[in-house]
């Protein structure tokens, strides 16, 4: 917590320089994103239409997520040299050792946290938004207030994120014995015996906040470029639309097509693969149960690099790209279509 507080003192100072500058000026015009005008929309709808689109998307993705963990997971009890396999190859040996259900381990409680923590980031992007409007007075925010406005999100989304995710993450590990032997743990039979294993091993503290310092620094920066990504994509896809009269032609189709392209851009681009080492790093300090002896930030930092080198920082990469573009783009498509859903109802 120690270098958590440093990061963020350091954050909140250059934030603060910016601002009180002299050579500060409020974005022009032209920086703003490329989005054409839409009405606000509503906090509860917000809340709604991200939990119901959370949970669909990453039930969706569930499979994929469970091959990139088994993956980060697997240098722990590898020997020295040995490389993580193909995610084909694991996907294979996850099949024949462990049958298909292992790909689902832990998904109900996943997807339960995800309509909590998605929810709460969708609200909290809109509230900060408005917030923001206000206090600038404007009428909609630029590309810099736009992207803040998301980093807030991602840290108000973390505290629900890390208690989920450290379950998430037991239990994917969990079909894998060899790995769970070295943690000192068993295979769980429920979520639930998952949580109370993980409280009565590490306590509530364990729970809850494990891993909360890789977890801010992920989800800050990961939901600013986010959300930046796809209002910047959706509005660019949106604008061609109008003008072309081929694609206007067809503008019910291709509005169907612009959420799913604009939500694969977000979770490829931009959310994941800059943060991506971040992720090794809290995949690796969450997924033990071993009594609150846990690794600092650094240190398991350290141990990943010791053991597989800057590739091990990318274990995994290719199913979470996979997994996004499932995830990402059917999360956007489901909360627009409840949006629009919610706009037709009569007030």
């Amino acid at each position: 917590m120690p270098l958590l507080s440093l990061v963020f003192s350091v954050v909140l100072i250059l934030v603060g320089v910016t601002i009180e500058s002299e050579s500060f000026r409020p974005p022009s015009p032209s920086r703003r994103l490329l989005s054409l005008k839409k009405e606000a929309i509503p906090p509860e709808v917000n809340l709604l239409a991200g939990m119901v689109a959370g949970s669909v998307g990453v039930g969706v993705a569930y499979p994929i997520d469970t091959l990139k963990v088994k993956t980060q997971t697997f240098l722990d009890t590898a020997a020295a040299g040995e490389k993580a396999p193909s995610p084909w190859s694991l996907a294979a040996t996850v099949v024949k050792n462990e049958g298909v259900g292992a790909f689902y381990s832990g998904v109900s409680t996943t997807m339960f946290g995800q309509a909590l923590i998605k929810g709460s980031v969708f609200w909290a992007y809109g509230a900060a938004q408005r917030s923001l409007e206000l206090d600038l007075g404007v009428v909609e925010l630029s590309a810099w207030w736009t992207f803040l406005a998301a980093c807030l999100s991602g840290a108000f989304g973390s505290f629900l994120v890390t208690p989920f995710e450290r379950i998430k993450c037991v239990m994917q590990a969990a079909s894998n014995q060899v790995v769970m032997q070295a943690a000192g743990s068993n295979e769980f039979s429920s979520p639930l015996s998952c949580i109370r294993d993980v409280v009565e091993s590490d306590g509530v503290a364990g729970l809850l906040f494990r891993g909360i310092g890789a977890t801010l620094l992920r989800e800050t920066p990961s939901y600013g470029l986010y959300f930046f990504a796809y209002e910047l994509t959706k509005g660019a896809l949106l604008e061609q639309i109008s003008v072309d009269p081929n694609l206007a032609a067809n503008s019910v189709f291709f509005n169907q097509l612009v959420p799913l392209v604009g939500g694969a851009a977000a979770g490829v681009v931009a959310s994941w693969v800059p943060v991506y080492p971040i992720d090794v790093v809290k995949t690796n300090l969450q997924f033990s149960v071993d009594g609150g002896r846990r690794e600092t930030l650094v240190s398991a930092t350290q141990r990943i690099y010791s053991t597989g080198g800057p590739g091990a920082f990318w274990d995994g990469l290719g199913p979470k790209l996979a997994r996004a573009v499932v995830n990402h783009a059917t999360t956007f498509l489901v909360f627009e279509q409840i949006v629009q859903f919610c706009a037709r109802i009569p007030e």
